[in-house]
């Protein structure tokens, strides 16, 4: 192993003794230096692969034969791969976090790599304890069974049965997606997902749990050279250990249903568990609190409780604490109403409050106007919006309710038609009225619809009529428009005229409004023309004509826009 991976392994290794007390509960890895590697696999810097490696991790046949690669290795015209095994060799597995193998030098030895009926074993530098050992390996030319046997210092051992994946496609891989480069080509493969390296879990029996982990030999066999078995780094799964350490509570005594904050404040320790317990009998019966496994707890005891803390190993457990937190009784109850449960800005009073026991205290979030002592809001002051009011009665630990109130923005109400008149021919118009919701009203002969203002012109007398426009509630208002409706009767038509001193019937007059090109025309019984007028107002007299029978023509544009005329006969009499 070069210095630069050395100086790596040592940092880390230091840096276990300075974790904080949570990351200690934990598992912690540590992966170790080891000798006995027997091959080079990795291709590095700029060099023919068959120069850099000793061997392909694969068996294959030439110009099918495959190496890991480092960032570093280049071709002959300056490719580079798109991605490699790590610069530094600190492989972090994408299967299990915080688990770490150190890969050693891309330029010597870097693999115990297995052919066929073969045996290997790869040696701690320093022999450690462990509760588990991880192994770093894949196999070239597809999977293949190996026995592993963990030697540990006082020569006992335990043996594992394991299957490795080929570097392609399986399972339980700590990396994948490193690109590979031909041993014998030196061609560059890129891959996303392939090559892989995997990790393989040797749990301890509980009885070598702590013992010292010397050895690792691997035996591998098969009918023939391939699959190859490489081996490539050792990791270890630090033993249990127990902490020492006391508990702290943030607050005592407090009130029901206050947060306490607990706190254990350990000593060593690693790879641990821990679970808070309570007991609100002295300490005769605990129960585990659900969910509470780190190494704070934030508490809100209703009554005096203990509070303890089970830390466990596989192999062992004890019990720090208790510490005790201390309830006080509370107060009386606090209540709280108001007599309506909305007020518009514009009332001169709020609501009438009824709360108790007196002497507490009234608090609200910022834009209501609320009298702290008394409750009363004044609605003129306040901003529009929804509140939750909370009263807090006196005492140590007081009773506390609430009550919610609505504050409303006057409305603003409006309400229009299209057009200020309507004639009775025309389509019925609807208004637009704003806000929403609101009902109509209207004058005295308006066909109007209470729920959408639509006025049915063929049944609405002409006139001027108010239309009323009204929002119901606290804070309700009304808007007025006024629309006039024309029309054209159709003419009466009278057939006997009697000009003279009676002043009935004294001349032919069909009484017209709201038209346009409006023409009367009276004819003799020989179709003579005697009389002609435009004005609708103006009627025939008969002034300088005998009585006798004569014939009239009407003709005029309504206020609809659409032609009429009529023809008839009037009988004067003299």
């Amino acid at each position: 192993m070069n210095l630069p991976f050395l100086s790596l392994l040592l940092l880390f290794t230091a840096g276990l003794g300075l974790r904080s007390p949570a990351a200690r509960a934990q598992t912690l890895y540590q992966p170790v230096a080891v000798s006995g590697f027997t091959d080079d696999v990795v291709v590095d810097g700029r060099r023919p692969a068959a120069q850099s490696a000793t061997n392909p991790v694969d068996q294959g046949v030439p110009n099918v034969r495959w190496c890991y690669t480092a960032p570093s290795y280049r071709t002959v015209f300056g490719a580079a791969p798109v991605s490699a095994l790590p610069a530094t060799g600190l492989i972090s597995s994408v299967r299990t976090p915080g688990l770490r193998f150190q890969l050693a030098s891309y330029e010597g030895r870097n693999s115990l790599r297995l052919a066929g009926t073969s045996t290997g074993a790869l040696t701690l530098a320093t022999p450690q304890p462990a509760a588990a050992v991880y192994v770093l390996a894949a196999c070239g030319n597809g999977s293949s069974p190996v026995s592993i046997t963990v030697t540990f210092a006082d020569q006992t051992t335990q043996t594992f049965a394991a299957v490795v994946p080929d570097w392609y496609g399986g399972a339980n891989y700590a990396i994948q997606g490193v690109s590979r480069v031909n041993f014998d080509t030196n061609a560059i493969e890129n891959n996303l997902t392939d090559p892989r390296l995997y990790e393989v879990r040797l749990p301890l029996a509980p009885a070598n749990a702590g013992k010292l982990v010397q050895r690792l030999t691997f035996a591998k066999s098969s009918a023939g050279p391939a699959p190859i078995l490489n081996v490539m780094a050792i990791s270890l799964e630090l033993p249990c250990a127990l902490p020492g350490g006391t508990l702290t509570a943030s607050a005592g005594p407090v009130c029901p249903g206050q947060p306490v904050v607990l706190t254990a404040l350990l000593v060593g320790g690693r790879s641990f568990s821990s679970q808070w317990q309570a007991s609100t009998d002295n300490g005769m019966t605990w129960a585990d609190i659900a969910g509470a496994t780190q190494l704070t707890y934030t508490a809100a005891p209703l009554a005096g409780t203990q509070y303890r803390l089970r830390i466990a190993c596989p192999t062992s457990s004890a019990l720090l604490g208790p510490v005790a937190v201390a309830v006080t009784a509370a107060g009386p109850p606090a209540t709280l109403a108001y007599s309506r449960g909305s007020v518009c800005q514009r009332d001169i009073s709020g609501p009438t409050v009824v709360f108790g026991p007196g002497g507490g205290r009234f608090s609200a979030p910022p834009g209501l106007a609320l009298d702290a002592a008394t409750g009363r809001v004044a609605p003129a002051a306040s901003a529009p919006g929804t509140y939750i009011i909370t009263y807090t009665a006196p005492g140590l630990c007081p009773g506390k309710a609430t009550a919610t109130l609505t504050v409303l923005a006057p409305v603003v109400a409006t309400v229009a038609y299209a057009a200020p008149a309507f004639c009775t021919a025309a389509a019925h118009p609807t208004p637009v009225a704003q806000p929403l919701g609101g009902t109509f009203s209207g004058g005295a002969g308006l066909a109007l619809d209470p729920a959408t203002g639509t006025i049915d012109l063929a049944r609405t007398p002409a006139g001027t009529y108010p239309v009323t426009y009204s929002i119901a509630g606290n804070c309700g208002s009304t808007a007025t428009t006024q629309v006039t409706i024309t029309g054209n009767t159709p003419p009466v038509f009278p057939n006997v005229i009697t000009p003279g001193p009676d002043r009935l019937n004294q001349s032919l007059t069909f009484r017209l409004t709201d038209v346009r090109e409006y023409t009367l025309q009276v004819f003799s019984r020989w179709g003579r023309l005697v009389w002609q007028s435009h004005d609708p107002t103006q009627g025939w007299t008969a002034d300088e004509s005998s009585a006798g029978t004569y014939f009239y023509r009407v003709v005029y544009t309504d206020c609809a826009n659409r032609p009429q005329a009529y023809r008839g006969w009037v009988e004067v009499i003299k």
